[in-house]
């Protein structure tokens, strides 16, 4: 099943939180494409049947969008190697070596949301930073 989520000029995750504590271990396949005005994440999250521990991949991207806001061009970003995401303690955590993708298992929906929910701020900050360019 897949949820977009659009993020403004303000953060909220509390409806991610809340829907994604409910079908984390629900549903076999999740996946939350999180917009912001400058980036996108792609979250799959997947869970085995009869499992409770679940997978999650997590693929960053670059928007160029045109004057009339629309996305025009996606760029994959690889964040151990651009220096805009390499000093990240959140992002080294979840991208531990040079891949577009990063992977990472956890038996606790919490964990799995709070470290989905930092990673999304700290793209909101980046977000923002280059605002000031």
């Amino acid at each position: 099943m897949l949820f977009p989520i659009h993020i403004g000029e303000k953060l909220d995750l509390s409806k991610f939180r809340k829907q994604a504590a409910h079908y984390i271990g629900q549903m076999q396949e999740l996946t939350y494409h999180f917009y912001l005005p400058d980036y996108k994440a792609v979250i799959n999250i997947i869970t085995p049947i009869g499992r409770t521990n679940h997978l999650v991949n997590v693929t960053l991207y670059e928007l160029w969008r045109d004057t009339a806001n629309e996305i025009i061009r996606t760029t994959p970003i690889v964040p151990f190697l651009d220096l805009r995401f390499s000093e990240s303690k959140i992002i080294q955590s979840i991208f531990t070596n040079s891949t577009r993708t990063a992977y990472f298992e956890s038996n606790s929906v919490t964990n799995t949301v709070d470290r989905i929910c930092q990673m999304i701020h700290f793209l909101f900050k980046i977000n923002n930073l280059k605002a000031f360019l």
